[in-house]
């Protein structure tokens, strides 16, 4: 079929550099709009996207999630590690040096978004200007175009949670290009929206999504492959994300009239769907793999257990890798090891999240760096992501307490807090607590989401400092600071005259 070619040809254009991988994409786009001839088509454009999520090339989108982690406290980077320097150096990212620009981490993920965007977008124009395909998958639809709306609602999230400042510090500040429709032509170059515009679009696209997606897969109405992608929930917890870190006033009253985050993070917690897991081994969340194989505490996943990528994201190797590799070299900081109490071992065993998500090496047991590269007694790495082809869990429940727990806390509810941390505290084999600090609940977010890309999201949400970790010399600095928001990419700025200047 034409339209899978090109889904796949697109991914094969990483070879180019980002200014030509985006003009192609773009020609391919346009001279291929008219090719659609059934639903099936169009779920292939689905399939794409879901693809391109996770590419191009050495670095993809989903692979934003990293700086998440990299650019605040928790992360120490290894200087003598492989990716800090040629292609894939994360220096830049860890010195939060956002005019560094010209790196794949910056323009790989970029490029991959908006990617997605052609093909969401191509979906959802030709279901507004034409009549659904009569092939007898006229009961596809609705579910592909609730696809599509999450699709692009999560693309448009990790661009402008990366390369715009947070939405609470300046609502109509300059953001990411928000692509709506696909281009009319290769020239046809859009300018940055602002945070507003972006924003009110994710939350539109997002309750679309929730009205469209299915709660649960149906094999007389559904595709196989769609045990593995996104259902209601997903975009039910993504709208939760969306009003948390947006700011405490969007915690218990959205937009239009609604609940807000609470509401959304309420209805999938009493919904009972995602227990989380209760096991001998908690890495047994991060592990399973194949088709339609999760935890219990899954919400959403990205495959990678056949051909559904050139290759897993970064965080495997940059994280999670014990083989000896030299790739490994973000480890949890010292100054995060103190605040949570885990620089003492006897005290950090005590939590089966330590023990079976982390690894600690004395000077000189690492199989990968000698004792001599580091003067450093000990290190922590994180271990949640060793097996590169595991289902990659994006979206789990306990985020969700996490979540509520931080808004009771707001709200003066220090017993309804702990109840929430209670939930992820005793599965770690922790006592209970009767009341919650916030000292208590960022510890929480670090031992339960550490390195899943979650920390900025949280000091960002609350509108906290975020403090230097291990980094020689550098300060607290405001949440809203300009060095954690990456310039837009160095090819993007040459290419597109709709921004020049930003």
């Amino acid at each position: 079929m034409k339209y899978l070619y090109y889904i796949l040809s697109l991914s094969l254009l990483v070879a180019c550099s980002g200014e030509d991988f985006l003009d192609e994409a773009e020609q391919s786009i346009n001279s291929d709009q008219e090719s659609i001839e059934n639903n099936t088509a169009l779920d292939n454009l689905i399939r794409g996207a879901y693809f391109n999520m996770k590419t191009p090339g050495d670095l993809g989108t989903m692979d934003l999630l990293i700086y998440q982690t990299v650019t605040t406290d928790i992360a120490e980077l290894k200087e003598y590690a492989n990716i800090v320097s040629g292609a894939r150096n994360m220096l830049p990212i860890y010195l939060r040096q956002p005019e560094i620009n010209d790196i794949r981490f910056v323009e790989f993920p970029w490029a991959g978004a908006y990617t997605m965007l052609y093909n969401v977008n191509t979906v959802l124009q030709f279901y507004e200007q034409n009549e659904p395909p009569a092939d007898g998958l006229e009961s596809w639809v609705p579910r592909i175009r609730g696809e599509a709306y999450f699709l692009r609602a999560f693309a448009h999230y990790l661009l402008a949670t990366t390369y715009a400042p947070p939405y609470s510090s300046d609502p109509q500040a300059s953001s990411i290009i928000l692509l709506t429709e696909p281009p009319a032509a290769p020239t046809d170059y859009q300018g940055l929206a602002t945070n507003q515009e972006v924003y009110d679009q994710i939350i539109s696209d997002l309750k679309n999504a929730i009205e469209l997606l299915p709660e649960e897969y149906d094999p007389s109405l559904h595709p196989e492959d769609y045990q593995d992608r996104a259902k209601r929930d997903a975009a039910r917890f993504l709208l939760a994300k969306t009003y948390f870190l947006m700011g405490n006033e969007f915690w218990n009253a959205g937009q239009d009239g609604d609940g807000g985050a609470l509401e959304q993070i309420n209805t999938i917690i009493d919904s009972e769907r995602y227990p989380l897991v209760q096991s001998d081994s908690l890495q047994q969340v991060f592990l399973p793999k194949g088709l339609n194989q999760i935890a219990s505490e899954t919400v959403w996943y990205a495959t990678y257990y056949f051909r559904n990528a050139w290759r897993a994201p970064r965080l495997e190797r940059m994280y999670s890798d014990f083989t000896g590799r030299r790739d490994r070299g973000i480890a949890m900081s010292k100054a995060t090891l103190e605040q949570i109490g885990w620089n003492d071992s006897t005290v950090a065993q005590q939590d089966e999240r330590y023990n079976d998500w982390f690894r600690r090496y004395e000077a000189g047991e690492d199989p990968a760096f000698s004792a001599e590269e580091d003067e450093a007694s000990y290190n922590v790495w994180c271990a949640k992501f060793t097996d590169r082809t595991a289902n990659f869990v994006v979206f789990r429940s306990p985020e969700l307490y996490l979540m509520r727990a931080t808004m009771r806390l707001a709200g003066g509810d220090a017993a309804g807090a702990a109840e929430d941390l209670n939930v992820t505290r005793t599965r770690a084999g922790l006592a209970p607590l009767a009341t919650a600090t916030e000292a208590e609940v960022s510890a929480e977010w670090i031992k339960e989401m550490g390195f899943e890309g979650r920390r900025l999201f949280y000091l960002q949400a609350t509108q906290q400092q975020v403090p230097p970790g291990d980094r020689v010399g550098a300060q607290m600095i405001p949440y809203s600071d300009p060095s954690l928001v990456r310039d837009l990419p160095r090819v993007e700025l040459v290419r597109n005259p709709a921004i020049a200047g930003e």
